[in-house]
């Protein structure tokens, strides 16, 4: 009678271990958070120097979000809001802000988005230009020449080039690529070349 007893206490007991490892192996499981996903909605893409863009975003995380913004060039440049307004005062282009959203029931949620600052005024950055040759400063005899070429680049099409060679001969070209400059006389002179 007593054997049969412990028989059944040690029956019990393995049936009890094993269900308890069911329970932890499914709680392991359970506990694997599922990442979360958000999405931001600036109240504009582009705007001018200076101006103002409010901030929001939807997400599907659990309990109560908490908000990690960075802002590239923003005013703030950081927050916590769910909503926050931000101030742009230099351009830039695809400046971009991040968000991470944590809450209890998911991992975090990251997303991204970006938007362009033109200048004040709504007109064009003036091109980018390059003097391509010679590509350093150079020395030279005098009565020698020196072979010019620029690159000019923009938003839009590139109407106009000037270029000024200070003591040289021609003194300006309006040519992107205006070719040999002589200088006659010695000294230290320098070019400058702009675009429109």
């Amino acid at each position: 009678m007593y054997s049969t007893s412990i028989a059944q206490v040690a029956r019990k007991a393995l049936a009890l271990v094993a269900r308890t490892g069911m329970l932890l192996a499914f709680g392991f499981h359970g506990a694997t958070a599922l990442a979360g996903t958000c999405t931001i909605s600036p109240d504009a893409t582009t705007v001018t120097e200076g101006a103002t863009v409010n901030f929001s975003a939807t997400t599907d995380v659990k309990g109560k979000p908490a908000y990690a913004w960075t802002f590239e060039q923003g005013s703030p440049d950081t927050s916590t809001s769910n909503s926050p307004a931000v101030q742009y005062n230099s351009t830039g282009t695809d400046l971009v802000i991040t968000l991470q959203i944590t809450g209890k029931k998911n991992s975090p949620a990251n997303c991204s988005a970006t938007i362009t600052v033109d200048p004040a005024g709504g007109g064009n950055p003036p091109p980018v230009c390059t003097i391509d040759t010679p590509a350093n400063d150079v020395t030279i005899f005098e009565g020698d020449s020196v072979d010019f070429a620029g690159t000019a680049t923009d938003n839009s099409a590139v109407t106009s080039f000037s270029w000024d060679f200070q003591g040289g001969s021609p003194s300006s070209s309006s040519a992107e690529d205006p070719g040999q400059v002589s200088y006659a006389t010695a000294g230290t002179y320098t070019a400058t070349f702009d675009a429109t």
